[in-house]
């Protein structure tokens, strides 16, 4: 099956990626320099149409009113990755983000190009697969994780959040970090496709042409902070929120409802594989309130009876909690989640999760089911215990009616 999934994914792969042949007539690439405000160099390229008087104009991507790839190289003080450019952002129409990222590597040349560090999507990821395992053309060098490095030089050190991601989980993922096509630089021996793109006079570079104007916004005038106004302070809320930085390590909440059922979630991106709530632990923040946190962001849930039952240490810390407490009606954010269930014990493996939560999963749902069990086979269970203790020394024992006895609570048993 996963050799069947590979070539699927590969022949995906192969037919979707445009050519620099498959430019449309009036498309062309433009490729700009670029410099950080803190002095890091970088580049962009990107699809640009023309018309006839000339003007150009952006070519919408999938999520975005534009078509590029950009890359920088490391900000000063920032852990060098090898001085590769890195991937700030792309976007594309359907098929042509491998020809953008194929050109982007062909101008980082000796330098080398990495992905994202931060974050990465299923298609960009789908890209990095392929240029791992089925381009010969292309060759790659190993990044050390700058949060926990494996080898003594520093030139080397990268951040690893984005590769931390698509470790351990699913058929087509990487077992551990350093296997991982995200955790590499990538170097193209040639230049193909520039010189293609050359040879059909479709690209654009410097200021040979101005890029098309980016609208200009102008901020209304800020009115004074209300401090009366519960809006205000929400507001402030979510800006120290968003901008808190995350961490690699992680937070999961086995929420448990009356009925002793687990809630699972649905992710929205890549294969849509069910997961528990939770996510990335934000600097400062300790595992309990992360993981309360990331609960609320994604489920609405507010929770409590919080335990912690596991700690996974294998690529990064991953702590898995219990709740068995919750308040508040489950509200998903679609980019994050589509779906979401209550699950019981005997259900939970025709549900595709990770094989390691799924082990604490079921540990956890053995525990709580013991925790609740009906008085009356706590009984029996003990009346089992006794009668083999009497047998091995050889004295007979009744058969036991199970009648409640005056001390036991109402409903055990008896008349």
């Amino acid at each position: 099956m996963k050799l069947l999934f590979e070539n699927w994914r590969q022949y995906l792969t192969e037919m979707a990626a445009k050519t620099s042949e498959e430019l449309p007539e009036s498309w062309f690439i433009k490729i700009s320099a670029l410099q950080s405000v803190r002095g890091a160099n970088g580049v962009r390229v990107e699809l640009v149409e023309k018309d006839e008087e000339g003007n150009l104009r952006r070519i919408p991507g999938r999520r975005d009113p534009w078509s590029s790839v950009t890359a920088y190289k490391a900000e000063p003080g920032a852990a060098p990755c090898l001085g590769a450019y890195i991937i700030e952002g792309s976007s594309a129409p359907h098929g042509f983000g491998p020809l953008l990222y194929d050109i982007m590597m062909e101008l980082a040349g000796k330098d080398g190009l990495t992905p994202d560090r931060s974050i990465v999507s299923s298609a960009a990821y789908n890209v990095w697969q392929y240029y791992l395992k089925n381009r010969s053309d292309i060759d790659n060098k190993q990044l050390d994780d700058v949060d926990n490095p494996q080898t003594p030089p520093l030139e080397d050190d990268c951040t690893m959040s984005s590769t931390m991601d698509y470790v351990g989980g699913y058929e087509d993922e990487s077992a551990t970090w350093q296997d991982s096509s995200l955790s590499k630089v990538y170097y193209k021996n040639n230049t193909e496709t520039l010189n293609s793109l050359r040879r059909q006079n479709k690209v654009i570079e410097g200021d040979e042409v101005e890029s098309p104007a980016i609208p200009q916004f102008i901020e209304p005038e800020a009115e004074p902070f209300d401090p009366s106004d519960p809006e205000e302070w929400d507001f402030l809320e979510e800006l120290q929120e968003n901008t808190a930085k995350d961490t690699k390590n992680v937070s999961k909440v086995i929420i448990f409802n009356k009925k002793n059922e687990i809630l699972l979630l649905r992710r929205a991106d890549k294969e849509k594989k069910w997961d528990l709530p939770g996510g990335h632990v934000q600097e400062g923040e300790n595992f309990t309130d992360g993981a309360s946190r990331e609960t609320k962001e994604e489920t609405n849930l507010d929770i409590s009876s919080i335990k912690l039952v596991k700690t996974d240490k294998k690529d990064r810390i991953i702590k898995y909690f219990t709740a068995k407490k919750h308040n508040g009606n489950i509200i998903l954010d679609p980019e994050e989640h589509i779906d979401y269930k209550w699950i019981k014990k005997e259900d939970l493996n025709e549900y595709s999760i990770i094989k390691r939560m799924k082990s604490v999963i079921m540990a956890q749902m053995k525990e709580i089911i013991q925790e609740t069990e009906p008085y009356q086979r706590k009984v029996a269970k003990k009346h089992r215990k006794m009668k083999l203790r009497l047998l091995g020394r050889g004295k007979k024992t009744r058969k036991s009616t199970y009648k409640r006895a005056k001390s036991a609570p109402p409903g055990a048993g008896g008349a």
